[in-house]
């Protein structure tokens, strides 16, 4: 069975791209079922790694604002700035010393 999914990319807004965030990830979901069970930050973690292995130096997520629990799990993660526009809420990391390293925590 598969508890959840992430996906991740360059950084496709070319706004966020100018202010330094040349990685994005474009998506995160965890079963309900299997929330609250630290997969999400796993996930979470696994990705910034993946990133920041090929370059990245800063890393957006695309939140939907409307999406609470979302928005609660991104603060939960930490190292997160947000940047409000429409309806949608670009959060970054600013540098590659604050992705987690895949031996700790």
């Amino acid at each position: 069975m598969v508890a959840g999914f992430g996906a991740c990319s360059e950084q496709r807004d070319s706004d966020l791209k100018e202010r330094g965030f040349d990685g994005e990830i474009g998506a995160i979901y965890v079963l309900r079922c299997f929330q609250e069970q630290w997969i999400g930050r796993s996930l979470m973690k696994e990705l910034t790694i993946d990133l920041s292995g090929r370059g990245s130096r800063g890393i957006a997520l695309w939140v939907l604002n409307e999406n609470a629990r979302a928005r609660r799990f991104r603060e939960k993660c930490g190292h997160f700035e947000s940047f409000d526009r429409q309806k949608y809420e670009h959060i970054g990391c600013h540098s590659r010393r604050e992705v987690p390293d895949r031996n700790r925590g």
